[in-house]
């Protein structure tokens, strides 16, 4: 898809930071980072979602370059986490499979505040009902 963000950046038409790359997939630091280290995983072919693609060995691919970043970065025995975000439910912003490599806190702030906004609303949501069987 030509006008995807991600795949012009596997094509080299968008400046990144590129830390890894294939033939297949292209790793860059993440320009938003919601960790000390984040790292996008990015399949170069185009897929909607990762419900989309069938490839095993293209996302086998994406598992073993997991580990090769954190074997890359040391941080093969200190630990990391790996995300893959699907559908908009599911947090995907950007329509073009890719793998969130993260390390360093526990549990980073951006991801701390999609879990909060989701208790605020199921307060309310609970607070409605309970309002609404009480007048019933």
């Amino acid at each position: 898809m030509s006008d995807c963000i991600f795949c012009r950046i596997g094509r080299k038409e968008v400046k990144s930071d590129i830390v890894l790359e294939s033939e297949r997939l292209i790793a860059i630091k993440d320009i938003n980072p919601q960790a000390p280290t984040h790292i996008l995983i990015i399949p170069k072919a185009h897929y909607g979602t990762l419900m989309d693609c069938d490839d095993k060995e293209l996302l086998a691919e994406m598992i073993e370059t997991a580990k090769a970043l954190a074997r890359k970065l040391g941080l093969d025995k200190r630990g990391f986490r790996t995300v893959i975000n699907t559908n908009e439910e599911g947090g995907q912003t950007v329509f073009h499979p890719h793998m969130h490599f993260m390390a360093g806190e526990r549990s980073s702030a951006g991801w701390d505040k999609t879990r909060r906004r989701k208790k605020v609303w199921l307060r309310y949501y609970r607070a409605r009902f309970a309002t609404a069987a009480a007048c019933s």
